[in-house]
């Protein structure tokens, strides 16, 4: 647990706020607000209360996309993939989305949001908004991480900044997770802050932080914090970023090695092959 404590060197760099423009700022706010959850006015409440850029709701169906549609006065720009397995997808932007798509990397029954996102000050952001299949007692966890995986190599090789978030049903110091930011070069805000712990929200002594944002180097962190309740088994996750280019290449981005790239492609495979499996 310690590179998750001041005691450790920030991965991210702090942001000087006094030289971060309102143009290169962005800020997001991750909720799963669990399915069978009807307290969509908190949740409404907290996005009131913050105002990010963008709103990024997982495991929507339509019950709650009828719930949303208040926000569509705030925020124009809207992806909506209500399902009633756990896996729908909500994804709200105050600023223009670029070439938004629904993917599904490893199963069709799982979505990830993509898109680019056209700031303030023009500069394209690409975003991916993932919630991929969790381990079960009956099921391994191919699917999720080959699902990271795909994500990871794509962020790499994409020419525009990069961020990264969602419920990714694992921990933050796992080998999955390391592999997806040793081959995406993303960088963990929580790394030399802390764990920001965001599930399980009714458990006080026994929490884990599998709620993420990832960012590439050319971002620094203006904020990080995890939010107030809202009914959901997830704390709320809010973060706000700034856009220096200067700070691009800083020595903190982990880089992937031969190693990583074998063991990503045996990921990937183990991983459609296990959806492939779970069809039949």
């Amino acid at each position: 647990m310690l590179p998750y404590t001041a005691y450790w060197p920030n991965q991210a760099v702090t942001a000087v706020e006094a030289k971060c423009p309102d143009s290169n700022r962005l800020s997001l706010m991750v909720v799963n607000v669990l399915q069978d959850n009807r307290d969509s006015e908190a949740v409404m409440e907290r996005i009131g209360t913050h105002e990010p850029d963008l709103v990024f709701l997982i495991e929507t169906n339509d019950w709650w996309a009828n719930a949303m549609v208040p926000l569509e006065e705030d925020y124009a720009e809207v992806m909506a993939q209500p399902q009633e397995n756990k896996y729908g997808l909500l994804f709200f932007s105050r600023l223009e989305l670029i070439e938004p798509e629904v993917r599904r990397l490893v199963e069709d029954e799982v979505p990830s949001i993509h898109t680019r996102v056209r700031l303030r000050s023009d500069r394209e952001v690409a975003f991916y908004g993932l919630h991929p299949r969790p381990p079960e007692p009956s099921q391994d966890t191919e699917e999720r991480d080959a699902e990271l995986v795909l994500v990871g190599r794509e962020a790499r090789e994409v020419e525009v900044p990069v961020i990264v978030a969602g419920d990714l049903n694992d921990v933050a110091w796992s080998d999955t997770t390391r592999l997806f930011q040793e081959l995406s070069g993303l960088l963990d805000p929580r790394i030399g802050r802390n764990l920001y712990p965001s599930y399980h929200a009714q458990w006080p002594f026994l929490r884990w932080p599998i709620d993420h944002v990832f960012f590439s180097a050319d971002f620094t962190l203006v904020q990080m914090s995890r939010l107030e309740p809202v009914g959901s088994d997830h704390f709320p996750i809010l973060v706000e970023v700034c856009h220096q280019p200067a700070n691009e290449g800083q020595e903190n981005a982990p880089d992937a090695v031969p190693e990583d790239q074998e063991e990503a492609r045996e990921t990937v495979e183990e991983g459609r092959e296990a959806a492939e499996d779970g069809e039949e």
